[in-house]
Formats: structure tokens, sequence, C-alpha cells
């Protein structure tokens, strides 16, 4: 059984919840884990898309490894009973 303290501390915790996200999306703004740590940021979501360009860019040719690496495994485990019958 919650009390009404609860309930208005509840509500007033919703409350600015809901504040904090209106004024986010007003201002093209996300919260994102920085780094490796367990600190956040508060990054306009065009600097974001900006810096996960320059990372793609930079370790384009280390992903592209990474990707023919997890495709190669993907194809080793496939077998007969789990392809398609078309």
């Amino acid at each position: 059984m919650t009390t009404n303290t609860h309930n208005t501390i509840h509500k007033r915790y919703q409350h600015n919840l809901n504040q904090i996200k209106k004024i986010l999306q007003q201002n093209n703004l996300t919260i994102a884990k920085a780094d490796k740590s367990k600190a956040m940021v508060i990054i306009s979501k065009d600097a974001l898309k900006g810096a996960f360009i320059v990372y793609f860019n930079v370790n384009s040719d280390i992903l592209k490894q990474i990707n023919c690496a997890l495709v190669g495994l993907i194809k080793d485990r496939i077998t007969p009973e789990y392809t398609l019958q078309l």
C-alpha cells in the first residue's frame, strides 16, 4: 500500500523527467554514455552523428575485417537443416 506522500513524490519525479525529455527534444539533444566510464553526457544529436561518421571513417578497414570474420563464422555454423527451403 502506498502512502499519499509517496504518490506526490512519484508524481513530482515523473513531472521532472517529462520536463527534461521536453527540453532535450526541443533542443535536439540526447543523453549518451561517455567512453567506457559510467559518466553520461548531454550532446547534440548532430554532434553525435558527426562523431559516429568520423569513427567509422577512421576505423572502416578494421570494421570491414570484423564484418568479414563474423560473416565467415555465421556461414560456417549454418547447416542444411537451418537453411530455408524455397
